[in-house]
C-alpha cells in the first residue's frame, strides 16, 4: 500500500517515469508503462494500460505498450496506430 499522492497531475506523472526511466538503462516499453501506470493509480488517476502487437518483417511480432488517460495517449518512444492491443485492456 503507497500513500495517495498530493497534487499530482498527468503531466507531472509522465514526468516522472520519463525521467526515471531515462536514468535505467535498457528501459522499454513495458516498465515505463507500468510505472506511469503505478504513479497515476496512486494519485488517484484513472487511466489505462495497454499492451499490442504489430506485424514485423517475415512471421514476426512487436510488442508494445502504452498508457492512455483522459483522451490522451502516452507512449514511450513510439507511436501506438500500428498496434493491435492484445485482450482486454487494464483499468
Amino acid at each position: 500500500w503507497l500513500p495517495p499522492l498530493p497534487a499530482c497531475t498527468v503531466a507531472s506523472a509522465r514526468w516522472a517515469a520519463t525521467a526515471a526511466a531515462r536514468r535505467v538503462p535498457g528501459t522499454v516499453c513495458l516498465p515505463w508503462a507500468l510505472a506511469l501506470r503505478g504513479i497515476l493509480l496512486q494519485a488517484g488517476i484513472q487511466s489505462r494500460l495497454h499492451i499490442g502487437v504489430a506485424r514485423a518483417g517475415l512471421g514476426g511480432i512487436r510488442a508494445h505498450a502504452w498508457v492512455e488517460c483522459d483522451g490522451e495517449t502516452m507512449s514511450w518512444n513510439e507511436p501506438v496506430d500500428e498496434y493491435a492491443v492484445l485482450g482486454r485492456s487494464l483499468t
